[in-house]
């Protein structure tokens, strides 16, 4: 469901075209539902695991579908195996990514994240790893 700002009402969530979304980052794209501020977070938050441990786990995955909707539909079964499946796609990572993770999981298409909890787990890692948040950025030096 989604607040339509003209009306004030809120909609459901409106099918969608799988060309307008993101196949390789999506989490809603096996149903080719509309992206809501979930999906924002779950596409940061692979991107995320990416360049902490410099891969997702279905990168090398080949999809030999008869057609390109069947090659996404395995796509997004695989994303969502690894989702369900958090100690598989969080492999390497910081133990606060599966705070990231719980949370990211339990959230439903017209729920806002909590953008303070997801800040609070990334500050978390900065501190466990010893990192000084206001040293400067290596391209600042």
């Amino acid at each position: 469901m989604r607040k339509n700002r003209s009306t004030a009402m809120t909609q459901l969530a409106r099918k969608l075209n799988w060309k307008k979304s993101t196949t390789r980052y999506s989490y809603s794209t096996k149903e080719e539902g509309e992206q809501a501020r979930r999906d924002d977070v779950w596409a940061w938050f692979f991107m995320t695991i990416e360049f902490t441990v410099e891969k997702l786990p279905w990168d090398k995955t080949l999809y030999r579908g008869a057609t390109l909707r069947e090659k996404l539909k395995d796509m997004a079964e695989d994303r969502q195996f690894y989702v369900e499946n958090s100690d598989k796609l969080l492999t390497g990572c910081p133990k606060q990514f599966f705070l990231i993770h719980e949370h990211l999981s339990k959230l439903q298409y017209s729920d806002a994240p909590d953008y303070e909890a997801i800040i609070n787990a990334i500050k978390a890692i900065y501190i466990d790893q010893g990192i000084d948040m206001n040293s400067p950025l290596q391209y600042e030096n």
